[in-house]
């Protein structure tokens, strides 16, 4: 069969920016730009597919081109005004020109992709008519219109707020069809190989074409020569030099960003991870006794917490430090510390199903901020200690938090006693976490302690050796081991990696230094060969039980850092090795080099390829592992640091082969080395150098990782110079990037954010929000990625739905499975299914009332309802909220069931708040109730001297306080200035609202003046007699 190439023309970038910006305030950092889907929201005279505000103006594309819309540069102060006296003033004119682009020649699009969503999303509810209303619009950064000519798409997107847009050319296209048609309101020429073009309120070019190919037989990518003509009819065409169709085509990865972390103190990069908006999470070490971390407004914990005398091997008395920033990493979205009085340590990070940070780490700090009520434990031991915190979105809260450990150090690697694990730099902070859809939260490690918290059923529940590895799952809540169990022989044994599979299987990865390392099933290799050997298990997902295990390696030193697994289940594995392995036929790399990847059947009995690659033979390995993933297109990413540090192994990234589209091509022996292999490790389709020029770029030990499109998000230990102070050296990017230079006195936890760009897979997961499911109560659906396909959703029940983000309502109990399908024929595996198990529990049902009892004090609260068995009591006064369970609440019932409390409030206007709850369900019902307390058990007369009405609800009626109509008599008048009576009333449930005799003419602003007679009272001696002022004020 023939293979197919494509081809790619890049790139015509359009330079509005520089002549926009010229009269527009200087801004430090630059909001990154979107296109807004047209779903119907701006009417039907906008008949553009998506729109985008732009400095200056707005950008529109239709299925036939692009149009520009410019506003004149001394205008623009201008627009607020101009809309609000639009047609009545033109001295608030703005002045607009808009050119239009138009594909010539070309057709419609036949597809339309949005690609590269914003981390937020819009809501449009113009004019009256619902119907006409649009919620959740996810904003682009990227639109590709497919076949504008035949066999050729456009790609059109921002990169640092210039609009640049790509033709595609696949097999079968014809470049000479090509043709942009200028809008003829513009003047404009040609002049060397740009397109300049001045209109009536400004200027603007397109900048010259670049085109490029790549052929397997060549090292470096070919540059086509391109330039621009005027055909007959004064369109603009291409004249491209010849080419070969059949050769590849040369994508450059994108280097989103790249910053340094803006600590001031000492600071080390540990561990990455990345959420569904493709925000970056940055966890590392801090020293800030005396310089500070960045730590943003409202963060969790704003204050160092202390730090200790610094352990081995980073030696940095210190506490965790953890940024979050933007998509495209303008923005610290927060900074925080978390830590206590002594050193602690992030391994690694994740999010769960909610985009929730969890942080795994060790502590070695009695006082560590874990959750004082959810934990499963909340006490320190005293040695290190594993702990998993759990953060919300926004970085201001701890959801949960517990530390899990026993009698010796957990989680950490010691240096004393030495462990022949510790191969590398900072191996001592190896580890993983990780969670299944269900948001329970699952950890490999290591531990030393005898009496490790250890589920019942546990494979092994003491360390055989000194260091064993360990497997944990919690819930999501953090507040129950649901099962825990060690693994391991009689010499040390550590776990690095974790994963869980789609059918209910959780895979560990680690290194062994036992030959009696415990075997189950049938694995590939059931006996050891070497002193140090690599090792993989499966244990189920949902008690913990040990299915199978294989030893991996030869008679020198192996160890399995990461592992991964494919839309099939495979389980993919790499580390490095000091061993002499053959590689697979067919496979990429070199024979006997030092890093390895291999690949398994999902029961670990077979073997289906091994490769090794790097430039060493017979030695030791060049690069100490830092991520790994294989997409949905079963490519395979890894990203690994090759530096001399000066503790552990000295690795280098010398000789490493790179292609010739790397975004780096030059290296100076300490960076990181970026490798994508293709299915099966076949090719290699992508190779890399990133890190500074003076320094020695690594992390310490931790995780970090690639998300399922090929992104990777590292997290770096950077420009650390052997003593102060630090370098500038880091490749930072792009010029608006969040921190830009290293401000520490030595070392910055920079991180990077590039992607590949080497195609994209679909996926179908979602969540449900709110989690609790709850009869006849709306639930929203909302999938985890959006991707240019069909959505269609089936819950269960029989209803189904075309929406991308729809919410459905259940109208019965039960437990229905919702299932998703997504269907995209542009992406690598074209369809994807999700199902969820939705269990609808029952909701309190019935009401609530206030009752008044005349002449007794306080307020009955009656509350009627069914299926409740939780009561959070908020009476609107500022007291404290009160949380009643079904123990306690069963003392305010009645013979028939009907609950009754008493709440003793001073007079005056509340409203209570209610939260009525069934535990079992989580289902919520939520009662307000108003409150009017005319008097109260101090019978105390309150009369306010200010009232406003205006009708706002607030103030509106002058009104005493502390008269009881049952049972005391009283009568009230009010008069102007002048001494005319303008209300009266015998009854004190009533009030003044301002106007004669509350009917009659609206009165003036003004004093006004009262006199209030008490004439019977069981409280007070009468008749008590009052007066006093009243302003009205309008």
């Amino acid at each position: 069969m023939k293979k197919a190439f494509w081809i790619a023309f890049v790139l015509f970038p359009l330079g509005l920016g520089a002549t926009f910006s010229s009269n527009l305030p200087k801004q430090n950092v630059l909001p990154p730009l979107y296109f807004t889907p047209n779903l119907g929201q701006f009417g039907d005279e906008n008949p553009s597919i998506a729109q985008a505000v732009i400095p200056g103006g707005a950008v529109f594309v239709t299925r036939q081109g692009i149009r520009i819309r410019m506003e004149h540069p001394e205008d623009i102060g201008n627009k607020h005004q101009a809309h609000h006296f639009r047609g009545k003033d033109t001295q608030f004119t703005v002045r607009y020109h808009v050119s239009d682009i138009v594909f010539d020649g070309g057709g419609s699009a036949s597809k339309v992709q949005y690609l590269d969503p914003a981390p937020f999303y819009e809501n449009y509810f113009l004019g009256p008519d619902p119907a006409n209303w649009r919620s959740a619009i996810q904003p682009v950064s990227k639109i590709v219109l497919s076949d504008v000519y035949p066999h050729i798409d456009v790609a059109i997107y921002f990169n640092n707020q210039n609009l640049e847009f790509d033709w595609i050319l696949h097999p079968g296209a014809d470049p000479n069809l090509i043709a942009l048609r200028l809008d003829p309101s513009n003047q404009w020429q040609l002049k060397q190989n740009q397109i300049l073009i001045q209109n009536s309120v400004g200027t603007w070019k397109i900048h010259e074409p670049i085109a490029s190919q790549k052929s397997p037989l060549r090292k470096k990518a070919k540059i086509i020569p391109v330039s621009y003509y005027l055909d007959a009819k004064n369109a603009v065409r291409l004249r491209i030099a010849k080419y070969d169709p059949q050769e590849t085509l040369i994508i450059d990865p994108v280097l989103v960003f790249s910053t340094y972390s803006g600590s001031q103190g000492d600071n080390f990069g540990f561990t990455a991870t990345y959420d569904t908006a493709g925000c970056l999470y940055a966890g590392g070490i801090v020293e800030a006794d005396t310089r500070k971390y960045p730590v943003t407004t409202g963060a969790f914990q704003t204050t160092y917490g202390g730090s200790g005398a610094g352990a081995p091997p980073v030696q940095l008395p210190c506490d965790i430090s953890i940024s979050k920033y933007s998509a495209d990493g303008t923005k610290l979205l927060y900074a925080t510390y978390m830590g206590g009085s002594d050193d602690e340590y992030p391994h690694s990070l994740c999010v769960d199903p909610n985009n929730n940070l969890l942080v795994f780490g060790t502590t070695l700090s009695s006082d560590f901020p874990v959750h004082p009520d959810s934990a499963f434990n909340n006490v320190h031991q005293k040695d290190y200690d594993i702990f998993v915190n759990k953060l919300s979105v926004d970085g201001t809260t701890l959801l949960g938090g517990t530390f899990i450990s026993g009698n010796d150090a957990d989680g950490f690697q010691t240096e004393s006693p030495f462990t022949f694990l510790l191969y590398n730099y900072a191996d001592n902070y190896r580890g993983d976490i990780t969670t299944d859809l269900q948001g329970n939260i699952f950890v490999a490690t290591c531990t030393r302690s005898t009496n490790f918290p250890c589920t019942k059923g546990a494979l092994q529940t003491k360390p055989k050796g000194e260091t064993d590895a360990a497997v944990i799952c919690l819930n999501s809540q953090l507040s129950k081991i649901k099962w825990a169990t060690l693994i391991g022989g009689v010499d040390d044994d550590a776990a690095y990696s974790i994963k869980v599979d789609d059918s209910s299987h959780v895979f560990v990865g680690g290194g062994t230094v036992s030959s009696d390392f415990p075997m189950a099933g049938q694995g590939f290799m059931q006996t050891g060969l070497g002193n140090i050997d690599g090792f993989i298990a499966r244990f189920n997902q949902n008690n913990g039980a040990y299915q199978i295990g294989t030893y991996w390696g030869s008679i020198d030193y192996e160890q399995i850092y990461f592992i991964d697994l494919d839309v099939e289940n495979k389980v993919y594995f790499t580390g490095q090795t000091e061993g002499k392995f053959k590689r697979t036929a067919g496979c990429y790399g070199k024979d006997n080099t030092t890093q390895f990847i291999g690949r398994l059947s999902n029961d670990l009995s077979k073997q289906e390829f091994i490769t090794t690659f790097g430039n060493r033979t017979n030695s030791v390995p060049e690069l100490c592992p830092s991520a790994f993933m294989v997409d949905n297109c079963h490519n395979i990413y890894f990203s690994g640091w090759g530096s001399v540090i000066g503790v552990g192994n000295n690795g280098t990234t010398n000789g490493l082969p790179i292609t010739a589209d790397a975004h780096q091509k030059t290296t100076d022996n300490h960076d990181f080395y970026l490798i994508v292999l293709g299915k099966d490790a076949k090719s290699l389709k992508y190779a890399s150098y990133f890190g500074g020029n003076k320094s020695r770029d690594h992390v310490d030990g931790g995780t970090s990782r690639f998300d399922n499109r090929g992104v990777i998000y590292q997290s770096v230990c950077a420009s650390c110079p052997n003593s102060p102070p630090g370098l500038n050296d880091f490749p930072t990017s792009p010029a608006n990037v969040v921190f830009k230079n290293n401000v520490s006195i030595r070392c910055s936890n920079a991180s990077f954010k590039l992607d590949f760009r080497l195609g994209y897979s679909i996926d179908a997961i979602f969540t449900v929000t709110p989690e609790s499911v709850c009869l006849n109560k709306g639930n929203a659906f909302q999938p985890l990625r959006k991707f240019n396909g069909s959505y269609l959703w089936d819950f269960g029940d029989g209803d189904t739905s075309h929406r991308f983000s729809p919410t459905h309502f259940y109208k019965d109990t039960g437990t229905f499975t919702a299932t998703l399908t997504v269907v995209d024929s542009n992406s690598c595996n074209a369809r994807a299914t999700y199902s969820k198990k939705i269990r609808v529990g029952l909701v309190p049902s019935g009401g609530g009332y206030a009752s008044i009892t005349p002449c007794k004090p306080g307020v009955d609260f009656v509350i009627d309802m069914n299926y409740y068995d939780s009561i959070l009591w908020d009476f609107g006064d500022g007291s404290k909220i009160d949380r009643t369970g079904i123990a306690d609440l069963n003392q305010y019932k009645d013979a028939n069931g009907v609950l009754r409390r008493n709440y003793q409030y001073i007079a005056g206007q509340y409203e209570a708040t209610f939260l009525v709850k069934n535990q079992k369900s989580g289902c919520i019902d939520t009662i307000k109730i108003p409150v009017q307390m005319n008097t109260d058990s101090t019978h105390e007369m309150k009369i306010a001297n200010v009232f406003t009405p205006n009708n706002d609800g607030k103030n509106d009626c002058f009104r005493v306080f502390g008269i009881a109509p049952e049972c005391e008599e009283a009568e009230i008048r009010i008069f102007n200035r002048w001494g005319e009576r303008v209300y009266y009333s015998k009854n004190l449930t009533d009030c003044w609202n301002g106007k004669v005799d509350n009917s009659g003419s609206e009165l003036p602003s003004g004093t006004y003046f009262y006199q209030l007679d008490v004439l019977k009272s069981p409280f007070v001696p009468t008749p008590k007699h009052l007066a006093g002022s009243i302003n009205l004020i309008r």
